[in-house]
């Protein structure tokens, strides 16, 4: 990879690409042509996405050496790190175990640009490659990344990213301390983090939910309470919805996830999540929370119980 592309040929060469959009294959097979060519976004973009749609083992060594190149030229082609991310997202599929080196230097790649901190997207592009390549370095990478959720210089006080690939991950590999940790941490992480560490404690069991009920049960944030909600319906345990802090947690919560929480207990074939939701509509009064129920109890038709809750909402609406 030498000379330098004008920007005129760059161009063309990914209008090349995208015309053949129709044809999967044949676009991977040009896009390995392709990576030949001297590093240029305009062309390096479109060929990852193609060889990611479509991986071909063939490409391998032309990725890797794209992504040298434009780590190489990163303050000129990839300032941000979204290039070298789209291409590690491309070898992901095709990658193999003497990969690692090259894959742990992305994830430990920090930048930042007058924008702010950059190489967020490269970072968790590489914490998801390495689930493949080494489970258990990607254990430690993601808890790393995680523990970088409230730093705004590491981690995107928007997105979470990629703390919150990151929390994914640890889901991924089945470890669920870090995850509970930072769930029940009083800091300054995003709350899409602490959200999404909830949502992967599922395997985990029900019984986190209720020192998260504890810890959480007065947070501002509507993203912690869904997915608290998405815990208490996906947690696989039999004695799911029997806690009785459940009940005034959710009648405490934004009407957002008020209807929310009711439309899953509903869709739930678990009876004690039907009883949940019968306990939760049994003395409530303010209208625009039974309207909400009476539109969630609706659905229960196939459940008895939750028939005649309906019933009783649409007596005290109709009232």
């Amino acid at each position: 990879m030498a000379a330098r592309l004008t920007e005129a040929q760059a161009r063309r060469a990914g209008e090349r690409l995208l015309a053949l959009g129709s044809d999967p294959a044949a676009r991977a097979n040009a896009a390995v042509e392709f990576l030949a060519m001297p590093p240029s976004p305009a062309v390096l973009f479109p060929v990852a996405e193609a060889l990611t749609q479509h991986p071909l083992q063939a490409a391998r060594d032309g990725l890797l050496s794209a992504y040298e190149a434009v780590e190489a030229g990163r303050r000129r082609v990839d300032p941000g790190g979204a290039l070298r991310a789209a291409l590690l997202k491309a070898l992901r599929p095709v990658a193999v175990p003497g990969d690692l080196p090259l894959v742990l230097r992305a994830a430990s790649t920090y930048e930042v640009t007058p924008n702010g901190p950059a190489a967020l997207e490269l970072r968790a592009a590489a914490v998801v490659a390495l689930v493949d390549l080494d489970p258990e370095a990607a254990g430690f990478v993601a808890a790393r990344l995680l523990a970088e959720a409230g730093d705004p210089r590491r981690t995107s006080s928007l997105s979470g990213e990629p703390a919150v690939t990151a929390a994914r991950v640890l889901g991924a590999v089945a470890r669920y301390e870090p995850l509970y940790l930072a769930a029940l941490l009083d800091w300054s992480a995003p709350a899409e983090v602490v959200a999404e560490c909830i949502r992967q404690l599922a395997p985990a069991g029900f019984p986190a939910l209720h020192s998260l009920v504890e810890r959480h049960a007065d947070a501002a944030g509507e993203a912690i309470h869904a997915a608290m909600v998405d815990l208490l319906v996906t947690a696989d345990v039999p004695d799911r919805g029997d806690d009785p802090g459940l009940v005034p947690w959710l009648r405490g919560v934004s009407l957002d996830v008020y209807q929310f929480a009711l439309a899953s207990l509903v869709a739930s074939r678990h009876p004690a999540h039907h009883a949940l939701a019968v306990r939760l509509v049994a003395d409530e009064y303010r209208r625009d929370r039974l309207a909400a129920a009476a539109a969630a109890l609706v659905n229960g038709r196939g459940s008895e119980t939750l028939q005649k809750a309906h019933l009783a909402v649409r007596e005290r609406l109709d009232a």
